[in-house]
C-alpha cells in the first residue's frame, strides 16, 4: 500500500501544474528556454500542458508501464529549473506563485520516492485497464487544443472577450522595419521614428527595475541620440503586487506608454529593442 501511495505522488502532482496551467497559466509564464524554441509560444503552451496531462493520467493508471515516461518529464522538470533559480517564480503552477528552488527540491523528492516505490515490480496492469487509461490520457491531452481560455481586464478583473493572447515573435523582429511591427499601433506616431530604443517593462518585476535604473543613469551621465519608449506590461498579477520598479528614464525623448490590456501579449519582460534607422537591429532579453 505504501509502494502503491509512493507510485501516485508524482503523477498527482505533475496533473496538480497542468491543471494550474490550463486554468490560471500564460504562456509567458513558460521558462525562457522553451520560449526560445521556433515555435509559437501559445502553440508550445498548449504542447506543454497537453504532454503533462497525457503522462500524469497514464502513469496515475498504469505505474509499470509508464514510469519511464515519468521520469523523463520529471528529470527535464528539473534540468529547466536549474535555469530558472534566480527568478521570482517559475511559473510551473501558472499565475500562482511558486519558487523555483521549491519546485526543484519536490521534483527531486519525487524522483527518490518513484526509485523507492520501484515502479517497475509494480502488478502488471491488465488490458482492459491498459485500454482505459490509454483512453483517458488521450482525452486529457486533447483538453487544452478545446479550452477556451479567459484573461481578465487589469483595469477590472473582469472576463474579457476576445482572444486571451498575442504572441509578439520578438525573436523574429532583427531586420523589419519598426513601423511593420505588431506593436506599430500601439506605439502610434512613435513608430515613425529613426533611431529608436523599446523597452518592455512591467512594475513587478525585479529585472526591469535594474534594467531601467540602469538605463536612467546612463542617459543622465551621457546623451542619447536614441529616442526611448517605455511600454509597459500590464498584467493583471503584476498590477496588484507592490512595485519593484522605482526609478526609471525620464525627460527629453522619453516616452512612456501602456500596452493593451487586451488581448495580453506573451512577452516575458525585461525586453530591450534597439530601432536603428527604422529598423530593428537588436533585441535584448538576458540580462
Amino acid at each position: 500500500m505504501l509502494a502503491a501511495l509512493l507510485l501516485r505522488l508524482a503523477p498527482l502532482w505533475v496533473l496538480t501544474g497542468a491543471v494550474l496551467k490550463l486554468v490560471t497559466g500564460s504562456p509567458r509564464d513558460l521558462p525562457a528556454l522553451v520560449r526560445d524554441l521556433p515555435l509559437d509560444d501559445i502553440l508550445t503552451f498548449r504542447l506543454a500542458i497537453s504532454a503533462e496531462l497525457f503522462i500524469g493520467v497514464l502513469a496515475l493508471f498504469l505505474p509499470r508501464r509508464a514510469w519511464p515516461l515519468l521520469m523523463a518529464l520529471l528529470v527535464g522538470f528539473a534540468l529547466l529549473l536549474l535555469g530558472q533559480l534566480d527568478h521570482g517564480s517559475c511559473g510551473c503552477w501558472g499565475s500562482t506563485t511558486m519558487s523555483p528552488r521549491l519546485m526543484l527540491g519536490m521534483d527531486l523528492v519525487l524522483l527518490g520516492l518513484l526509485f523507492v516505490a520501484r515502479p517497475w515490480r509494480a502488478r502488471r496492469e491488465s488490458r482492459s485497464t491498459v485500454g482505459l487509461a490509454l483512453g483517458l490520457a488521450i482525452a486529457a491531452a486533447v483538453v487544452p487544443w478545446v479550452w477556451t481560455f479567459e484573461g481578465a481586464a487589469p483595469e477590472t478583473g473582469e472576463p474579457a472577450a476576445g482572444p486571451p493572447w498575442i504572441d509578439l515573435q520578438v525573436n523574429s523582429w532583427p531586420g523589419k522595419k519598426l513601423a511593420e511591427l505588431p506593436i506599430a499601433d500601439t506605439l502610434g506616431e512613435l513608430a515613425a521614428l529613426k533611431d529608436v530604443d523599446i523597452v518592455f517593462w512591467q512594475q513587478n518585476c525585479s529585472m526591469c527595475a535594474d534594467h531601467l535604473e540602469k538605463l536612467a543613469w546612463e542617459r543622465e551621465t551621457m546623451p542619447s541620440p536614441s529616442e526611448l519608449v517605455l511600454l509597459r506590461m500590464r498584467y493583471l498579477e503584476s498590477e496588484k503586487e507592490e512595485p519593484s520598479v522605482k526609478t526609471r528614464p525620464e525627460g527629453f525623448g522619453v516616452h512612456e506608454l501602456d500596452a493593451p490590456a487586451r488581448p495580453e501579449w506573451t512577452l516575458t519582460p525585461p525586453v530591450h529593442v534597439v530601432v536603428v534607422d527604422g529598423l530593428v537591429v537588436e533585441v535584448l532579453k538576458d540580462f
